[in-house]
């Protein structure tokens, strides 16, 4: 389900009442999209996704595992694209100096590679 930016107002399933802080920021719907917020955000605010998220990854799993892509209610959707902008930071924070992401090829420049899987 594609979870367009307008909606996210809604709520998130029971039980991530405080993961809903991050919805208006990070719940980002393409591929596209989460690349461009990782590559604008600064490191701190990478590092509060992170640690606000990680503890809560295995809940995320659990409860998005349990339906498909196809029957995905909104909330779920969200909870989902939160999962996914961790996949997005989490190599930023776990294997890479923060600022050492200059040294490395220009992100952006990836962008026309993602454009095909833009809906993931």
């Amino acid at each position: 389900m594609t979870v367009r930016p307008n909606d996210r107002a809604s709520r998130l399933p029971d039980g991530f009442a405080d993961l809903e802080p991050l919805v208006p920021d990070w719940a980002v719907a393409t591929k596209a999209g989460r690349l461009k917020k990782r590559i604008d955000s600064t490191a701190e605010e990478r590092q509060r996704f992170y640690d606000t998220t990680l503890p809560r990854m295995r809940d995320i799993i659990a409860l998005v595992d349990q339906g498909s892509l196809e029957g995905m209610s909104v909330e779920v959707a969200r909870l989902m694209q939160l999962a996914l902008m961790m996949v997005e930071i989490s190599m930023t924070i776990e294997l890479q100096n923060p600022v050492s992401e200059i040294k490395h090829a220009e992100a952006a420049r990836l962008v026309h590679v993602y454009s095909e899987l833009d809906s993931l």
